[in-house]
């Protein structure tokens, strides 16, 4: 049976619990819990159907993509939104994203996952901190709420990680870190 699997970036540390308690506070005033099933994170690629018996190849597919590629930084600086159904914090990073992104799509749909992946015609970052806002009231509650706080933070990047639905959540099942050189 396929389970539903995504692999991003996540924000841990400080950093990372500061995001959690902006989602709080936006779950709190406005009921948009869904972005609490997720760590802080920046999606590299969205969720997808997989068995679960191809995850080692899956691994080691990531583990060579982020390999490939040295640390960064991102820098996360205010909040912005797609329509009105997420709200997100928006991050900036020195680093080749939309080839990062390309690579690993490619790498994905080839030998030997050939994954069905939901691909973008260009990659945009973003941390998620409402999502499946339901109408658009709740939307300018939750946009009044964010402007109204201040984030702004510096997050070393070193691993990505893949994450499994688990019914309820998402849970991290591996990391992979960039390399130096």
């Amino acid at each position: 049976m396929k389970k539903l699997y995504f692999i991003a970036w996540v924000i841990a540390g400080s950093e990372g619990q500061a995001i959690t308690a902006i989602k709080e506070a936006v779950c709190a005033t406005t009921g948009c819990c869904h972005a609490l099933k997720s760590p802080p994170h920046v999606t590299v690629i969205p969720p997808f159907w997989m068995e679960p018996h191809r995850i080692s190849k899956l691994r080691r597919i990531v583990e060579e993509w982020a390999a490939s590629y040295p640390p960064f930084v991102w820098s996360l600086d205010g909040f912005s939104h797609f329509d009105d159904r997420v709200v997100f914090i928006a991050p900036f990073a020195d680093a080749p994203l939309e080839e990062m992104y390309r690579a690993l799509v490619q790498r994905l749909q080839g030998n030997p996952l050939r994954l069905k992946l939901r691909t973008r015609k260009h990659f945009h970052p973003h941390v998620s901190v409402a999502v499946r806002i339901p109408n658009t009231d709740t939307y300018h509650q939750c946009w009044q709420l964010v402007n109204r706080m201040h984030f702004s933070c510096q997050c070393p990047q070193a691993e990505v990680a893949i994450l499994q639905f688990n019914g309820k959540k998402w849970d991290i099942i591996a990391t992979a870190p960039h390399h130096d050189g």
